[in-house]
């Protein structure tokens, strides 16, 4: 995993989308050393200063949005909508990566910090139970 830092943004969002959920997964399973953490958050926040000033705009109000949690709702909407069990997984999985980029960045967020971790803490368990009781260990977007 430690390569993926040195993946820098370079325009393409299809391909960031990955390095992203990778730098949220490391600066979580991290916390605990905050000179790591920063350099994560500083990464996670590149691709808002590459562009012209108008579009480096635009990219800050979508990541403060994100980061109030506004699409929160919509994304456990999808997963309750899930056409099976694994999807339900998938989409959960990439739900608990939202919450973990939102706790991570929780000091410019207006989500109280609580409530994500008490999504986090329940989701990861949705999670390990579903993973024990199915014995499968790779869900999209980590799929191999």
């Amino acid at each position: 995993m430690e390569s993926v830092i040195q993946v820098p943004f370079e325009g393409n969002y299809n391909t960031w989308t990955f390095v992203d959920s990778s730098l949220v997964l490391l600066a979580y399973l991290e916390r605990e050393k905050e000179n790591q953490v920063f350099v994560y958050k500083k990464l996670l926040l590149s691709p808002l200063e590459q562009g012209e000033e108008s579009t480096q705009k635009i990219r800050r109000r979508v990541h403060q949005r994100f980061l109030n949690g506004d699409s929160l709702e919509q994304k456990l909407a999808k997963i309750e909508q899930a056409s099976s069990p694994e999807s339900e997984m998938e989409r959960r999985l990439l739900y608990l990566t939202d919450l973990l980029k939102i706790h991570l960045f929780i000091a410019e967020s207006t989500c109280e910090e609580t409530d994500i971790q008490a999504r986090i803490e329940e989701n990861i368990e949705i999670l390990k139970k579903y993973i024990k009781e199915h014995e499968i260990y790779s869900l999209f977007p980590f799929k191999g």
